[in-house]
């Protein structure tokens, strides 16, 4: 980490002479006026603007986790032998070295935690504990796509493994998914031509598609969300209606529809899963 305004002693002299010359110091002045003089140069190189003060106060900021940024940060992190991940942010940078002491005791939430997700394509990840009895827990790792690949999870256990205590069972598992199919009816405006139509559809079909599969673990899905979606479309659209929908298979009244904290909505793979039609 390189010090902001740094200067050796030659070069403060220098400075100092500098400002000397530039007072047009007369000799045959008082001796009080002489003393302000030197007084006041001394002062300005430690307390003008780019000063000796300024440069403490700024390298004082940079020796904390909770101000520092930048090269400062990686300065602590490597102190804690912990490596910035190329691109990371300075804030998620901060939060892992925070907890690094926690890490390196391992066999804690915070060390498994962490190892989980250092795991390259891991999002977030939900622990819980005792799921197998005592001194057990599992792991719902949650990845960029909708369900977490094989790789992904092999990846997170032999990562968990180097922190987890001997003789403790857990298990690394994806999500459980939960199917959804709908059948919705689109009404738009009476000039609206057919071929219109069936851009607004497309593109609704594209949008209701994208608000379920993003919804992340334990996020419910909510009615009047999907329909302001599929309004945001075009204007031409002047009613949305979901004639009906299946989660997981059953027919169930249409209404918002929550979900376990282990538990994520997808769109059902089936042919036609998300139906809209103009009416």
């Amino acid at each position: 980490m390189e010090l902001l305004l740094f200067k050796t002693k030659e070069q403060v002299i220098q400075d100092g002479i500098a400002r000397l010359e530039q007072s047009e110091l007369n000799i045959h002045g008082s001796s009080g006026k002489i003393a302000r003089l030197l007084l006041n140069i001394v002062n300005s190189i430690l307390a003008d603007e780019g000063g000796i003060y300024e440069a403490l106060q700024i390298n004082h900021v940079r020796a904390f986790l909770s101000t520092a940024t930048g090269d400062a940060l990686d300065a602590i992190g490597y102190m804690l032998n912990c490596q910035r991940i190329i691109g990371e942010s300075d804030d998620n940078y901060r939060y892992r070295i925070s907890q690094q002491v926690l890490s390196f005791e391992k066999a804690n939430e915070t060390a498994v935690r962490l190892a989980a997700l250092s795991v390259d394509g891991v999002q977030d990840v939900i622990t819980k504990p005792f799921t197998y009895g005592t001194g057990s827990f599992s792991i719902y790792v949650v990845s960029e796509q909708p369900i977490t690949p094989n790789s992904i999870l092999e990846a997170v256990r032999n990562s968990v493994y180097s922190v987890a205590g001997y003789g403790i069972r857990f298990e690394v598992l994806s999500p459980d998914i939960i199917d959804v199919m709908m059948n919705i009816l689109v009404s738009s405006q009476a000039r609206t031509t057919e071929t219109d139509k069936n851009i607004i559809l497309a593109n609704a079909r594209t949008k209701v598609i994208s608000y379920i599969n993003s919804r992340t673990v334990g996020q419910p899905l909510v009615v009047s969300e999907i329909e302001n979606a599929i309004r945001d479309v075009s204007a031409y659209i002047t009613s949305v209606n979901i004639a009906s929908m299946r989660i997981g298979g059953k027919l169930v009244f249409t209404s918002d529809q929550k979900c376990r904290w282990n538990q994520r909505f997808l769109t059902s793979s089936q042919p036609d899963s998300i139906v809209l039609q103009a009416v």
